[in-house]
């Protein structure tokens, strides 16, 4: 996932002439984020159930 956000980062849309990070680097953090809250709470889910 840190080769994602890697290659987002490096993307000339990620960021405007000024150098602030824009709407793309935003959204791609932002769907980054989701999918490891995702796989966490699939991971205490699947511990939970075991238990």
């Amino acid at each position: 996932m840190a080769a994602l956000l890697q290659r987002v980062a490096k993307d000339s849309r990620a960021r405007d002439a000024a150098g602030k990070p824009t709407t793309f680097y935003t959204v791609h953090l932002v769907l980054l984020v989701i999918a490891l809250a995702i796989a966490v709470a699939a991971v205490v889910a699947g511990i939970l159930l075991l238990v």
